[in-house]
């Protein structure tokens, strides 16, 4: 099985369309839908503020998982409560 993504403007809809179906006559293909995972990175889109990310924090728990460097108890970092920003020099 092999894996394929298309990225398209929405201006060259029918392009897509014409090259989906032309891929269709070659080898069969399933549409599966709103990108969420690929190959092992998780998908966010924003679409009202144009914005994707592409996160692999599955692919970084396997490997702490796998040389042991997720702790069995968590611990909490102590925070100070007051406003950081005191802190800051202004020259």
């Amino acid at each position: 099985m092999d894996d394929i993504v298309a990225f398209y403007h929405k201006d060259c809809l029918r392009k897509f369309q014409e090259f989906v179906t032309t891929l269709k006559v070659q080898i069969e293909i399933k549409e599966l839908g709103e990108l969420k995972w690929f190959l092992g990175i998780r998908i966010i889109r924003d679409r009202s503020k144009r914005k994707l990310w592409l996160c692999q924090d599955s692919y970084i728990e396997k490997i702490a998982q796998r040389f042991n460097l997720i702790p069995a108890k968590v611990y909490d970092t102590p925070l100070p409560v007051e406003d950081l920003n005191k802190y800051v020099r202004k020259e």
